[in-house]
């Protein structure tokens, strides 16, 4: 499902602040497409990657999806798939795993 710029401000604006500042840090983007890079995805999927990580933050995806969302997105096999998702676990989704089963 496609969201409009105003279902994602209005979905930005209803999660808790820790979420808000983690999304609009400067280096949100450049740690998706660091981290993507290290497990050898290129920066154009390292955006898709970060646009299924801010729908689980927001609440638009829910995080048992992503898996299988990453591998639609970026059409890799699920092991690819599932390497990524431990990564932006380990290195985003903790830093707010509280506010997550909120927004969840």
């Amino acid at each position: 499902m496609e969201y409009t710029k105003e279902n994602l401000i209005e979905k930005f604006n209803a999660v808790p602040k820790n979420i808000q500042g983690l999304i609009v840090d400067e280096s949100f983007g450049p740690a998706i497409t660091f981290l993507c890079k290290g497990l050898g995805v290129d920066a154009v999927k390292a955006l898709d990657v970060e646009d299924e990580v801010l729908h689980v933050l927001v609440g638009i995806s829910h995080p048992k999806d992503f898996i299988r969302n990453i591998q639609a997105k970026i059409g890799v096999d699920e092991e690819k798939a599932r390497a990524i998702a431990e990564k932006v676990n380990d290195e985003i989704f903790q830093l707010v795993k509280e506010s997550l089963k909120v927004v969840h």
